[in-house]
């Protein structure tokens, strides 16, 4: 059994994980979507940072 600590993600605000979006997805996402939904709050940038979630 691994020993490693939890590490626990943590919510970013929009403006942030809009910064590290390519601008063609940006643009294919906010014509579609008001905003990032809470996970995709929690989850983008440890995904985009490659980090285990």
């Amino acid at each position: 059994m691994s020993s490693q600590p939890i590490i626990f993600a943590e919510e970013r605000e929009s403006k942030e994980l809009m910064n590290s979006l390519d601008p063609l997805i940006k643009e294919w996402f906010f014509n579609r979507f008001k905003d990032f939904s809470l996970p995709q709050k929690f989850g983008v940038m440890p995904i985009w940072e490659r980090k285990n979630i």
